[in-house]
């Protein structure tokens, strides 16, 4: 007789989080089922409840898998700021759609991810980690003086918390076309000459003094 076949949790884990990223908050424990080959009673045996399988999906979306942040010692210039948001929309476009599934579906905060409790929750350190870093750049003189890097990391954890979650939450046909280059192009030419460095004055240079004909 054969033996039935045997399911790790962490596959399932992966299917789960493979289809509530694809389908969002209306995932059904019948869609996650048919995606790793099981029963939904095989799942509910396994977690016992659709919350405790989307914290256990939720739970591998943040911090793993992240690029770190660039050295503080290579100047940021405009082409590697654009660079640095790419980097960090990637970031974004993993772990939104599951902490915004997670604020919906689970009902306390004990039921959150751990990622997402605690006195330090990993989106307030990514966002305080990136004001440290363009401190750094200030200090180097790589940007302007006048940066607030508390300011400036809110606002583009901000904005692209934002971009992410529109894309995620509405159907295409309910928005503007407005594909992840083109914003992002937009957000570093409106963000970068209100912290770019000073310009170093040319020096002077006296005009060339013609000679009389002898």
């Amino acid at each position: 007789m054969a033996r039935p076949p045997r399911f790790r949790d962490e596959d399932l884990v992966e299917a789960a989080r493979a289809v509530f990223l694809e389908r969002g908050i209306r995932t059904t424990t019948a869609e996650v089922a048919a995606r790793a080959g099981v029963s939904e009673g095989t799942l509910f045996k396994r977690f016992g409840s659709k919350a405790a399988l989307l914290r256990a999906a939720a739970t591998g979306c943040f911090g793993e898998g992240e690029a770190p942040l660039p050295s503080s010692d290579i100047p940021l210039n405009r082409e590697r700021f654009e660079a640095l948001l790419k980097q960090l929309d990637g970031n974004f476009a993993r772990h939104v759609p599951m902490a915004a599934m997670s604020f919906t579906h689970l009902t306390s905060p004990e039921e959150l991810p751990e990622a997402l409790r605690g006195p330090r929750p990993r989106p307030l350190e990514r966002i305080a980690a990136l004001s440290t870093y363009f401190a750094a750049q200030v200090a180097a003189g790589h940007l302007a003086a006048t940066t607030d890097t508390d300011v400036l990391a809110r606002v583009i954890s901000g904005a692209l918390w934002q971009h992410r979650f529109f894309r995620f939450v509405f159907d295409p046909a309910q928005i503007p076309p407005f594909p992840v280059p083109r914003f992002l192009g937009a957000l570093a030419d409106q963000l970068w000459p209100g912290i770019a460095p000073p310009v170093p004055p040319t020096p002077n240079r006296r005009p060339a003094v013609k000679k009389s004909p002898q």
